[in-house]
């Protein structure tokens, strides 16, 4: 939305996880004209996201991604302290920071999209919208 249609002042999404379920929030900064076609275009990425493999390009680029931020997120006593609550929490080794580069870069298109054919459901979507206008949603 905001890089190949111009319509969005900020686009990101983030997929909050725990011990229980949590939320996939995908999220648009856009001017009221274009909220409903950013959202006709945030629906079609997302059937997309569940009916196509990803790009190896872009896996790549996001197994770089996660891989390269791991040191920078334990570069503070609240990075550190986060990262050891995880490893209790989820049982994950006391090597898994060790392990981690090679459990990133395991990961294959086929795999991210049995995940989000499994856990993603475009038909079964909220969506919200805030601000100062009237809309057809």
């Amino acid at each position: 939305m905001r890089e190949r249609s111009g319509l969005a002042y900020h686009a990101s999404s983030s997929l909050s996880g725990g011990i229980g379920p949590g939320p996939w929030l995908f999220l648009a900064g856009v001017d009221r004209n274009n909220l409903d076609k950013t959202i006709t275009l945030m629906r079609q990425e997302i059937v997309r996201f569940v009916t196509e493999p990803v790009r190896a390009e872009e896996l790549a680029d996001s197994q770089a991604n996660y891989i390269g931020r791991l040191p920078l997120s334990l570069e503070s006593n609240a990075g550190v302290a986060g990262a050891l609550l995880n490893l209790e929490r989820y049982d994950l080794g006391s090597d898994y920071y060790l392990r981690y580069p090679g459990l990133v870069n395991a990961v294959t298109p086929a795999e991210i999209l049995e995940t989000a054919r499994r856990y993603l459901d475009p038909d079964r979507m909220a969506i919200a919208t805030a601000g100062t206008f009237t809309s057809s949603r």
